[in-house]
C-alpha cells in the first residue's frame, strides 16, 4: 500500500461501528462505487446505519448513459430496512446485500441478487485510509470522523441476463457522527476524485462558501481551502489549497471540470474532465446530486473518478431557475 504519516490515525476500529450519545440522527454511512469505464456504465454499493433510529438505508444502484434518473436507471434498490448488522461491514439486508469486511481497512466483499441484479464485488485497498476532516461548513455529514481510502474493486455484475467484468480503480468512504441535513442554507459541495493508477490519484471534499446570487452558474468557480489527498509515486499527503472550475449545461449537469490544487509539499496537481454517464439522485430528502462517471486527465496521464457535486435542494431550485 501506498504510504502516508501526515493524516489523522485511521486505526482498525474504524471500521467498526463506533460508541454514539444517543442521538437519534447519529448516522455511519459507507459509499462504495466501481464502473466499466468503456461502456460508460457505473454502479455503487451505498448504505448507511442509523442505530439509534434502528434502521439502515441500502443497496445497490447502477446506472449508464441509457438513463440519468433513478427511474430510468439500470438498477436502483436503496430502500429502509430494520437495523439488524453486527457491525459497521457486517451485515445482511431483506433486499440480499451482504456486506463482510475480510480485513479491517484493506478488503471487503459485497454480494447482492435480487431483480435481474446480480453483484458479486470484492474491494481491496491499494494506499492506506485518509482521515482529512471535513471542509468548513460541511460539518452536518459528519461531525466526528470522515475518511476516505483508493482501492481496486474486481468481481461479476451480471445485468438482465449479461455477464459485466468489473476490474476498476476506486475510492471508498466511511463516516460517522450526527447528520442532519436539514438547514436549507448549508453550503452545497462536490466529493470527487480521479484515479490513473495504484499509485497515482486524488480526492478532494470542497464546499462552496459564496454569495450563491453572485455566482455564473454556467462557469463557476470554487477557490477553497478544501481538504483531500493527493497521492504520487505511492506517497499521500493531505491538499492544502484547491481551485474547482466547472462548466454547466443547462439542466445543472458538470459539461466540464477542472481542479488545481497542491499537497502541503507543494506538490501541484491538475485534472480536467468531462462526464460519461449522469444519474440525477438524492440519497437524502433534502440534497439534490448530479453524480457523473467522469474521464480525466490527472497530470498528463488518462484516469477515470467520479463528481457528486451536490445541493441542499433549495439552492439547486435557485441555481437551476437561474440558468
Amino acid at each position: 500500500m501506498a504510504s502516508s504519516d501526515a493524516m489523522t490515525l485511521v486505526t482498525p476500529e474504524d471500521d467498526s461501528l463506533h460508541d454514539n450519545d444517543g442521538h437519534p440522527y447519529w448516522n455511519e454511512s459507507s459509499w462504495v462505487p466501481f464502473h466499466v469505464a468503456d461502456r460508460g456504465l457505473s454502479g455503487m454499493v451505498y448504505f448507511y446505519h442509523r442505530p439509534n433510529m434502528r434502521f439502515t438505508k441500502g443497496g445497490v444502484i447502477v446506472w449508464d448513459r441509457s438513463g440519468e434518473n433513478t427511474y430510468d436507471s439500470r438498477h436502483y434498490d436503496f430502500d429502509i430496512h430494520p437495523f439488524d448488522a453486527n457491525d459497521m461491514y457486517d451485515f445482511t439486508l431483506p433486499n440480499s446485500l451482504t456486506v463482510k469486511c475480510l480485513n479491517p481497512l484493506t478488503s471487503y466483499s459485497f454480494a447482492y441478487d435480487r431483480d435481474d441484479c446480480v453483484l458479486d464485488l470484492s474491494w481491496n485497498g491499494v494506499m492506506k485510509p485518509q482521515q482529512t476532516g471535513l471542509p468548513q461548513g460541511a460539518k452536518e455529514w459528519a461531525d466526528k470522523g470522515h475518511y476516505q481510502q483508493g482501492g481496486r474493486a474486481t468481481g461479476l455484475l451480471v445485468l438482465d441476463g449479461e455477464r459485466i467484468g468489473i476490474d476498476c480503480l476506486t475510492v471508498r468512504d466511511h463516516s460517522w457522527g450526527k447528520r442532519v441535513l436539514r438547514q436549507m442554507n448549508d453550503p452545497r459541495g462536490d466529493l470527487l476524485w480521479a484515479m490513473a493508477a495504484p499509485d497515482h490519484g486524488v480526492c478532494v471534499y470542497v464546499a462552496a462558501d459564496q454569495d450563491e446570487d453572485r455566482v455564473d452558474h454556467k462557469r463557476e468557480v470554487i477557490d477553497t481551502t478544501g481538504v483531500g489527498w493527493y497521492l504520487r509515486e505511492g506517497e499521500t499527503r493531505p491538499v492544502t489549497s484547491i481551485k474547482r472550475r466547472a462548466l454547466r449545461g443547462v439542466d445543472g449537469r458538470v459539461t466540464e471540470l477542472t481542479v488545481d490544487g497542491h499537497d502541503d509539499r507543494e506538490r501541484s496537481f491538475h485534472a480536467h474532465g468531462t462526464p460519461v454517464n449522469l444519474l440525477k439522485w438524492q440519497a437524502y430528502n433534502a440534497i439534490m446530486s448530479w453524480y457523473s462517471l467522469m474521464q480525466f486527465d490527472l497530470d498528463g496521464h488518462t484516469a477515470m473518478g467520479e463528481t457528486t457535486d451536490y445541493w441542499p435542494i433549495n439552492k439547486a431550485s435557485r441555481m437551476l431557475r437561474s440558468m
